[in-house]
Protein backbone atom coordinates (compact mmCIF):
# COMPACT_ATOMS: atom_id res chain seq x y z
CA UNK A 1 0.00 0.00 0.00
CA UNK A 2 1.20 3.45 -0.58
CA UNK A 3 -0.02 7.31 -1.58
CA UNK A 4 -1.39 8.71 -4.78
CA UNK A 5 -0.95 12.39 -5.26
CA UNK A 6 -1.22 14.33 -8.40
CA UNK A 7 1.16 17.32 -9.44
CA UNK A 8 0.06 19.90 -12.45
CA UNK A 9 1.76 21.97 -14.39
CA UNK A 10 2.49 24.98 -13.00
CA UNK A 11 0.30 24.51 -10.12
CA UNK A 12 2.17 22.20 -7.34
CA UNK A 13 1.32 19.13 -5.77
CA UNK A 14 -2.28 17.88 -4.48
CA UNK A 15 -2.41 15.29 -2.18
CA UNK A 16 -5.41 14.34 -0.29
CA UNK A 17 -5.14 12.86 3.78
CA UNK A 18 -1.25 13.33 3.90
CA UNK A 19 -0.72 17.08 3.86
CA UNK A 20 0.69 17.16 7.52
CA UNK A 21 2.74 19.92 7.93
CA UNK A 22 2.39 20.88 4.55
CA UNK A 23 -1.42 21.12 4.44
CA UNK A 24 -3.31 23.38 3.03
CA UNK A 25 -6.92 22.87 4.52
CA UNK A 26 -7.92 21.75 7.84
CA UNK A 27 -8.73 18.31 6.22
CA UNK A 28 -4.78 17.64 6.10
CA UNK A 29 -4.58 18.01 2.28
CA UNK A 30 -2.28 19.58 0.17
CA UNK A 31 -3.61 21.38 -2.56
CA UNK A 32 -1.16 23.04 -4.67
CA UNK A 33 1.71 22.69 -2.88
CA UNK A 34 5.62 22.77 -2.75
CA UNK A 35 6.04 19.38 -4.99
CA UNK A 36 10.01 19.24 -4.45
CA UNK A 37 9.33 19.32 -0.22
CA UNK A 38 6.75 17.47 -0.80
CA UNK A 39 8.83 15.08 -2.66
CA UNK A 40 11.80 15.21 -0.39
CA UNK A 41 9.41 14.66 2.66
CA UNK A 42 8.00 11.63 1.08
CA UNK A 43 11.39 10.35 -0.09
CA UNK A 44 12.39 9.57 3.57
CA UNK A 45 10.25 6.99 4.34
CA UNK A 46 8.72 5.94 0.94
CA UNK A 47 9.91 4.32 -2.83
CA UNK A 48 7.93 6.87 -5.11
CA UNK A 49 7.16 6.46 -8.79
CA UNK A 50 6.67 9.59 -11.02
CA UNK A 51 4.42 9.35 -13.74
CA UNK A 52 4.39 12.11 -16.29
CA UNK A 53 1.03 12.45 -18.53
CA UNK A 54 1.06 14.65 -21.23
CA UNK A 55 -2.03 16.70 -21.01
CA UNK A 56 -2.93 19.92 -22.71
CA UNK A 57 -4.02 23.34 -20.50
CA UNK A 58 -7.61 22.60 -20.73
CA UNK A 59 -7.01 18.91 -19.06
CA UNK A 60 -4.93 20.44 -16.38
CA UNK A 61 -7.29 23.30 -15.57
CA UNK A 62 -10.24 20.13 -15.37
CA UNK A 63 -7.96 18.29 -13.38
CA UNK A 64 -7.91 20.72 -10.86
CA UNK A 65 -11.10 22.33 -10.34
CA UNK A 66 -12.13 18.58 -9.64
CA UNK A 67 -9.28 18.30 -6.99
CA UNK A 68 -9.98 21.14 -5.31
CA UNK A 69 -13.96 20.54 -5.44
CA UNK A 70 -12.98 16.99 -3.64
CA UNK A 71 -11.49 18.98 -1.63
CA UNK A 72 -13.81 21.80 -0.72
CA UNK A 73 -16.63 19.62 -0.52
CA UNK A 74 -15.97 15.96 1.03
CA UNK A 75 -15.14 14.81 4.13
CA UNK A 76 -11.74 14.55 5.82
CA UNK A 77 -10.28 11.10 4.89
CA UNK A 78 -10.19 9.06 8.38
CA UNK A 79 -8.09 5.88 8.76
CA UNK A 80 -10.92 3.51 9.33
CA UNK A 81 -12.93 0.71 7.09
CA UNK A 82 -14.05 3.71 5.06
CA UNK A 83 -10.56 3.79 3.46
CA UNK A 84 -11.79 1.05 1.26
CA UNK A 85 -14.50 3.37 -0.62
CA UNK A 86 -12.57 6.86 -0.03
CA UNK A 87 -8.70 7.04 -0.45
CA UNK A 88 -5.96 8.94 -2.15
CA UNK A 89 -6.61 7.05 -5.17
CA UNK A 90 -10.23 6.94 -5.65
CA UNK A 91 -9.78 10.74 -5.53
CA UNK A 92 -6.87 10.92 -7.57
CA UNK A 93 -9.29 8.94 -10.19
CA UNK A 94 -11.79 10.87 -10.08
CA UNK A 95 -9.50 14.28 -11.12
CA UNK A 96 -8.18 12.14 -14.01
CA UNK A 97 -11.76 10.91 -15.00
CA UNK A 98 -12.61 14.82 -15.38
CA UNK A 99 -9.38 15.48 -17.43
CA UNK A 100 -10.46 12.82 -19.76
CA UNK A 101 -7.14 10.76 -18.69
CA UNK A 102 -7.32 7.36 -20.31
CA UNK A 103 -9.43 5.58 -17.61
CA UNK A 104 -8.98 2.33 -17.00
CA UNK A 105 -10.75 0.20 -14.58
CA UNK A 106 -9.00 -2.63 -12.24
CA UNK A 107 -11.04 -5.01 -11.23
CA UNK A 108 -13.79 -4.90 -14.12
CA UNK A 109 -15.02 -2.01 -11.93
CA UNK A 110 -17.82 0.34 -14.24
CA UNK A 111 -16.64 3.34 -15.88
CA UNK A 112 -19.10 5.10 -13.53
CA UNK A 113 -17.37 3.76 -10.64
CA UNK A 114 -13.93 5.07 -9.47
CA UNK A 115 -11.32 3.01 -8.46
CA UNK A 116 -10.33 2.60 -5.20
CA UNK A 117 -7.24 0.37 -5.45
CA UNK A 118 -4.14 2.53 -3.92
CA UNK A 119 -1.92 2.69 -6.47
CA UNK A 120 -4.45 2.25 -9.49
CA UNK A 121 -3.93 6.01 -11.20
CA UNK A 122 -0.26 4.97 -11.30
CA UNK A 123 -1.17 2.09 -12.62
CA UNK A 124 -3.41 3.83 -15.50
CA UNK A 125 -0.82 6.66 -16.23
CA UNK A 126 1.36 3.31 -17.08
CA UNK A 127 -0.51 2.21 -19.19
CA UNK A 128 -1.10 5.40 -21.55
CA UNK A 129 1.64 5.47 -23.39
CA UNK A 130 3.86 7.36 -21.69
CA UNK A 131 7.61 7.69 -20.32
CA UNK A 132 8.61 5.39 -18.06
CA UNK A 133 8.26 6.27 -14.33
CA UNK A 134 10.99 7.76 -12.34
CA UNK A 135 11.79 6.21 -9.55
CA UNK A 136 13.44 7.66 -6.23
CA UNK A 137 14.29 4.83 -3.48
CA UNK A 138 13.67 5.53 -0.46
CA UNK A 139 16.36 7.98 1.16
CA UNK A 140 18.11 8.41 -1.88
CA UNK A 141 18.62 11.79 -3.27
CA UNK A 142 17.10 13.04 -6.21
CA UNK A 143 17.37 15.76 -8.76
CA UNK A 144 14.75 18.05 -8.68
CA UNK A 145 15.07 18.73 -11.91
CA UNK A 146 12.98 15.81 -12.61
CA UNK A 147 9.68 17.42 -11.46
CA UNK A 148 10.52 21.07 -12.64
CA UNK A 149 7.42 21.59 -14.86
CA UNK A 150 5.11 21.21 -11.49
CA UNK A 151 6.57 23.66 -9.73
CA UNK A 152 3.98 26.01 -8.50
CA UNK A 153 4.48 29.83 -10.43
Amino acid sequence: MGHTAIAITGRGVFSFGNGGEMATDKKGNLMGGDLPAYLYRESKRRNTRLYIIKTSPDQDAAIERKLREIADNEPELSENWSLAFDNCSSRSNRALDAGGIFPIFIGGGKSDTPNRVPGSAGFRASHGGIIPPAIIPQGAKWQPTLIKQFIRK
